[in-house]
């Protein structure tokens, strides 16, 4: 029984048996197209191991199972007691912005979301943000007249291009902070050019994304282009103009980041001085421990996610899948000249008349791209495998605003039908 296998404290453990009763293992195997016995060497190789890490990745998150998927790899992360437990998996508690110094909020089972916008009522708000795909009916309602864009290339990164375009162009204000031209860029009603990452003194702010608790200082190492400003001066002189004090735009660089990092492990200069400092980290983590115990123990079954789970049906045969590249950082880097392979299995390839080197057209039901053909035997036969940040062969060409995942508020961008045909 599965509850007589939980080493850790959970909740639900018989609504989780319930819900993945269907997964036998031919069922399962059948889902994932791995053999039997591939799966029965990896339960062995899980209970000899007695505890194990497991990491979904960026592209789980973008298809219909992300949810699902996420669920279920923390379910048997907390069945082999794995949670916040040395072998298995620790939190970071950050350096800067510190998780273990407050109280967590314990959030119901069935999540804590806020209204959508007003002209998507049926989406959700999470930690007070809308859906970025409600950006355009935002717009064409009228309800959002200006767009600050801090260095984000909109057209490549936002679902539903084709929507997304033309209402951007009916903004009155669109204002761009960027460094280099791109298609964001050139729609925008204003563009306010900030220090690149070398003219600018810094300190590793997303410290949670460090793999030790940590932060770096590193200093300007060329001086600033023409007359351009840190992102924070650009923001606070917008802020002083519309009436809002968010920072004094005499004071330095360094004098915002010491401000920023007033609250760290470390003081700012001991940080400058070193130009890095570490703290030592508890496991298990007491404050995740205290969290758990508040809560109730880990929850196994949220319902929304068992409803999640239930709705799941059969891929198409051809699906888009997303990927990035390695000379390629999502829209930037374009300059270094990675091409728009999009990646094929030879089966798939021959099926659309389409061979290596050949222009293709990826095509769904909300738009087209057109990008160059990659037969590749070691991609998944039915994966159409399309690169991100590309303006030539835009995925977002591809996606559709209204396709989103209302729980989290993400656009699919895997796993929907996709056909192929020769450019």
């Amino acid at each position: 029984m599965l509850r007589d296998g939980v080493r850790a404290p959970a909740q639900d453990v018989d609504a989780l048996a319930a819900a993945v009763a269907a997964f036998t293992l031919p069922h399962a195997a059948a889902v994932a197209d791995v053999p039997e016995a591939e799966l029965e060497r990896l339960l062995s190789a899980v209970r000899r191991a007695g505890r194990i890490v497991a990491d979904t990745g960026t592209g789980v998150t973008m298809s219909a199972s992300a949810n699902v998927t996420q669920w279920l790899s923390w379910a048997l992360l907390i069945i082999t007691n794995s949670m916040n437990r040395p072998g298995g998996i620790w939190f970071h508690p950050g350096f800067g912005y510190q998780l273990e110094s407050f109280e967590l909020p314990i959030i119901p089972p069935e999540g804590h979301f806020g209204p959508g916008p007003r002209s998507r009522p049926e989406t959700q708000a999470f930690l007070r943000e809308w859906p970025c795909a409600t950006l355009p009916d935002e717009i064409n309602a009228g309800n959002i007249r200006a767009f600050l864009n801090l260095g984000g290339s909109l057209l490549t990164a936002f679902p539903d291009a084709g929507s997304l375009l033309p209402a951007l162009e009916k903004l009155d204000v669109l204002a761009t902070t960027e460094i280099l031209p791109n298609e964001t860029t050139a729609i925008s009603t204003h563009v306010l050019p900030t220090k690149g990452q070398l003219e600018r003194p810094d300190v590793t702010l997303w410290d949670i994304l460090s793999p030790r608790v940590s932060a770096q200082h590193t200093d300007a190492l060329v001086t600033p282009v023409g007359q351009r400003r840190s992102m924070w001066w650009v923001l606070a002189e917008i802020g002083q103009r519309l009436g809002h004090e968010l920072a004094d735009t005499d004071a330095s660089d360094e004098a915002m980041l010491a401000q920023v990092s007033s609250g760290g492990r470390a003081p700012y200069d001991e940080l400058v001085t070193n130009g890095w400092a570490e703290a030592d980290r508890e496991l298990p983590a007491p404050w995740v421990d205290r969290h758990i115990e508040r809560l109730g123990g880990w929850r196994l079954a949220p319902q929304v996610l068992v409803d999640q789970l239930n709705a799941l049906r059969e891929p198409a045969q051809l699906v888009l899948v997303p990927r990035r590249q390695m000379r390629r950082l999502n829209a930037q880097l374009a300059f270094l000249g990675a091409v728009a392979a999009i990646v094929v299995h030879p089966d798939d390839a021959a099926a659309a008349g389409v061979s290596d080197d050949q222009r293709l057209i990826v095509r769904s039901e909300h738009g087209e791209l057109t990008g160059v053909a990659r037969v590749d035997a070691s991609v998944r036969r039915g994966a159409v495998s399309v690169p991100h940040g590309h303006a030539s062969a835009n995925v977002n060409l591809l996606t559709s605003k209204d396709d989103i995942d209302l729980v989290t508020g993400m656009t699919r961008y895997s796993g929907m039908p996709v056909s192929l045909h020769p450019a």
